[in-house]
């Protein structure tokens, strides 16, 4: 099972090594956003853009000016010639301060958003925003990339691969210890030591 595991080892990494060196990770559009109370209905704050190529992922990068507070974005990635609908959301928040002489943050002001087996096509990005009503809603710089090369997967799948061959390894040394247990000769056996007098 080893050799196995090693050869679609290989494979996998020699495949990751391919889409690595031919992602394009090509930077498609980005745009400013200084939202009002004015811009939170959904629709207020969109950006057009096309993707030509090949069907690959589609990175958002969201930049902003978030301070001591939070926002929850609700996103919709539209193909006008096929009208199919991409939706997206999450929430970020960014609180930072002093305290005991010491400086503190919590958070991140900047977040990605990852969108999968994107077509070439025409699109409108939609977005609409939410905070605390005692806070103004944070300014946003956001850039989109297409076909970002990504590890993460690569990383996953060689995971996964590898629990069958730490499952069929303590199984076999599970059945050798017992099947060495009686023997003068067990080579699993490991001498603890004992107390002697003199």
């Amino acid at each position: 099972i080893l050799r196995v595991y090693l050869v679609f080892a290989a494979i996998l990494t020699t495949a990751q090594i391919y889409f690595w060196m031919t992602a394009s990770n090509q930077k498609i559009a980005s745009q400013s956003f200084h939202p009002t109370d004015s811009t939170r209905a959904a629709g207020e704050m969109s950006m057009e853009f096309s993707l030509k190529g090949k069907t690959s992922n589609l990175n958002l990068i969201f930049d902003t000016d978030l301070a001591n507070s939070w926002f929850f974005l609700q996103g919709n990635l539209y193909e006008k010639n096929t009208s199919i609908n991409t939706p997206f959301q999450f929430t970020s928040e960014f609180y930072q301060g002093y305290e005991e002489g010491e400086s503190w943050s919590e958070g991140k002001q900047d977040k990605e958003v990852f969108l999968n087996e994107i077509k070439p096509g025409d699109y409108v990005l939609n977005l609409e925003m939410e905070t605390d009503p005692a806070n103004k809603l944070p300014g946003i710089e956001l850039t989109i990339v297409h076909d970002v090369p990504m590890i993460s997967n690569y990383g996953i799948i060689l995971i996964l691969m590898s629990i069958p061959l730490i499952a069929v390894f303590f199984f076999e040394r599970s059945f050798e210890t017992r099947r060495w247990q009686d023997s003068d000769f067990n080579p699993y056996f490991v001498f603890e030591g004992s107390d002697s007098d003199y």
